[in-house]
């Protein structure tokens, strides 16, 4: 169930970022041990966003589980993305999409830009 949901949330989330035209160029790439769930370019800067989606607020908000060590993977798995361009000085940032899942109400977006 748990990984239906983490399914839905980033299939929700590209589908969101493409609408707000965000260019979607990988999804679910791994480096170093760690993922970045969507890659995007957005207004000419790479965007490597984190999603996280919840059915419920009993354990929080979704944003509140990326700790201080989950920006520190997601940062050094940008670095190992950022390896594998040519150009290695393209402007970049990390944002978290946060979704909460409401019964029988459309799911709950919000987009944390460049955390």
């Amino acid at each position: 169930m748990r990984k239906a949901v983490g399914q839905f949330g980033e299939d929700f989330a590209t589908r969101y970022l493409k609408k707000k035209g965000y260019r979607v160029l990988a999804r679910n790439w791994k480096a170093m041990g760690v993922e970045l769930d969507i890659v995007c370019k957005y207004e000419g800067e790479l965007v490597f966003v984190e999603v996280k989606t919840r059915r419920s607020r009993v354990a929080g908000d979704p944003e509140d589980s990326v700790t201080v060590l989950k920006r520190s993977h997601l940062e050094r798995a940008a670095h190992a993305y950022l390896d594998t361009l040519s150009d290695h000085d393209v402007p970049w940032r990390v944002d978290v999409v946060a979704i909460n899942l409401v019964e029988g109400n459309d799911p709950e977006v919000v987009h944390f830009e460049g955390i």
